[in-house]
């Protein structure tokens, strides 16, 4: 149903409202001494129209207005006045029952049309906390927020003043995209951007959040972080990133504000994208980063799946020849090389003496020794043993769902989460600060590991 909400007052001590001609922004006029009127005939059809009022405007204007607004209605047009409002009571209760009362006359697919104009005190920002929390848990769609005033820029008509009534509604749409986008910096779901995006009015402030790229890149961004697309994660941040800083030049402030908060979230990870698509330095730190927003979210279970992917990938980083050029999203990279990030994990996770492989794993053994045996060297082995197997005996539990029943409590996965990340990330940062890749790749033998 499409429904109009206004306030009816007293006017002027004396002798009430007086006639204005009131002008729309797309040039349609009306004189009246009701803005109401106005109003509601540039919204035709309407099919309800709820008047708040008090008992005085109720009893000057109730019997008047509604005869005045009906010329301009269909038959059937249904009109409320509701005598609620006792703007002399300003008491929390009294409060609360006008929010209750304006929540009550909007239902889940209702097309609104507010009027503010004749609000006054509290009343105006009781009734837009009310529209801003049913635009949060009701499906309606409100298509204008109007306001009328006398235009000062403009001489009074012959017959009557001059007046103009805008449209505020892209206050509230403001609200609705700042909630939208800490939503999907918060959680890394786009779903409700997507759908503020189908529903939201068209306007030229808003116009970035409604174009399909943007919708478009968000869920790219989710895609990679939901299914741990390690490799491009990186990548994706970066154009989405890059997408959001170039919409937000010049855009307005409100504007800005929103994208820059998308952007705040995922620069980091976005800042590790990797041009030459190689086991380095820099990709370890990208997975780290991935972590960190996969823990913030409580997408446990990624991110110990990349946690264990970091793993494998410092093993394939110290390698050397042919394999130290191998590209990780590559066919090779993917399938034949992979393996030796499997072993590596296997290594670090079992003392020596437990080591078993099979025939065609062996020879792949020596490759992966020189970073193996720094490790042990600088004493590192052993810490990072402890944290492989937390990592897998975590991943595993999501495998089988035993992680509820080993973690009564998400807090203890969080907190195995985070410190397992701690201490791969303090491993990183050593393993860079001493260039342990340059002195295993330079080395024939551990007594050259200097």
């Amino acid at each position: 149903m499409k429904k109009l909400f206004s306030f009816v007052g007293m006017g002027a001590p004396g002798k009430g409202y007086d006639e204005v001609l009131y002008r729309f922004d797309d040039g349609m006029s009306f004189a009246t001494s009701h803005v109401q009127l106005a109003i509601a005939s540039h919204e035709q059809p309407l099919d309800s129209i709820i008047l708040f009022m008090t008992p005085q405007s109720q009893e000057k204007y109730g019997d008047e207005l509604q005869q005045e607004l009906k010329r301009y209605g269909s038959s059937n047009l249904h009109i409320e006045c509701l005598a609620c409002i006792d703007v002399n009571r300003q008491d929390a209760d009294s409060q609360w029952q006008w929010f209750n009362s304006m929540c009550e006359k909007i239902q889940d697919d209702d097309e609104v049309v507010f009027d503010f104009t004749h609000g006054i005190r509290s009343v105006p920002i009781i009734f837009a906390t009310a529209i801003n929390f049913l635009q949060t848990i009701t499906n309606f769609k409100l298509t204008h927020a109007y306001y009328g005033f006398l235009d000062p820029d403009s001489h009074d008509a012959a017959s009557c003043k001059s007046g103009r009534i805008v449209d505020l509604a892209g206050f509230f749409s403001l609200n609705r995209w700042a909630i939208a986008a800490s939503f999907f910096a918060y959680s890394g779901d786009p779903s409700l951007f997507v759908t503020t995006a189908e529903t939201e009015n068209e306007s030229k402030m808003f116009s970035v959040f409604k174009d399909p790229v943007m919708a478009q890149k968000m869920r790219e961004l989710s895609s990679v972080l939901k299914n741990v697309n390690v490799h491009h994660a990186p990548r994706v941040a970066y154009d989405a990133v890059t997408f959001a800083q170039s919409k937000s030049e010049g855009a307005p402030f409100p504007v800005q504000k929103i994208l820059g908060k998308i952007s705040a979230t995922f620069s980091d990870l976005s800042n590790f994208d990797n041009a030459s698509h190689c086991y380095d330095i820099g990709y370890l730190h990208s997975q780290i980063e991935l972590c960190r927003i996969l823990n913030n979210y409580g997408f446990f279970m990624q991110s110990f799946t990349v946690m264990r992917e970091l793993i494998g990938s410092l093993g394939m980083a110290s390698l050397t020849g042919k394999y130290a050029k191998t590209k990780y999203d590559s066919s090779d990279g993917m399938k034949k090389y992979r393996r030796i990030a499997d072993l590596f994990i296997r290594m670090i996770q079992y003392p020596r003496d437990k080591w078993k492989w099979e025939k065609d794993e062996a020879p792949r053994i020596p490759l992966l020794m020189p970073l193996y045996e720094l490790l042990e060297k600088e004493n590192l082995l052993t810490d990072l043993t402890e944290t492989t197997n937390n990592i897998l005996k975590c991943r595993n539990g999501f495998d089988h769902g035993w992680t509820v029943e080993r973690y009564t409590h998400g807090q203890q996965i969080a907190e195995t989460a985070q410190m397992c990340l701690d201490k791969l990330e303090a491993l990183v940062n050593k393993i860079e600060k001493n260039n342990y890749f340059g002195r295993v790749q330079s080395a024939t033998n551990l007594s050259q590991i200097k």
